[in-house]
């Protein structure tokens, strides 16, 4: 386990940015119980920090407008698959599965 290198081998601390419960034990152990609250930020990817997440949504975010107010999408468009990416001019059509209101 490398603290300062953010890596342990599950690989959970470095997919999610926060540490696991084996990671949690050596801070524990690293930092001493009493300082785990204090120190347990610093092994927190800066990305999940309060500060960086209050920047992100300090602008105004707009509802989606109802679902009946969306603009209608052309069949055609809705069914192409990865086919038509594949295979430019080949289209495979499928029906689209049924909606729920």
């Amino acid at each position: 386990m490398k603290l300062r290198e953010f890596n342990y081998e599950c690989g959970s601390w470095q997919v999610s940015g926060i540490p696991c419960c084996h990671v949690m034990a050596a801070i524990s152990h690293y930092c001493g119980r009493a300082a785990v609250k204090d120190k347990v930020v610093e092994f927190v990817h800066n990305s999940l920090t309060k500060s960086v997440y209050m920047q992100t949504y300090v602008s105004m975010i707009h509802p989606i407008p109802y679902q009946k107010r969306w603009p209608e999408v052309p069949a055609c468009i809705m069914n192409l698959g990865v086919t038509e990416l594949m295979n430019p001019g080949v289209t495979e059509l499928m029906n689209p599965p049924p909606r729920s209101v």
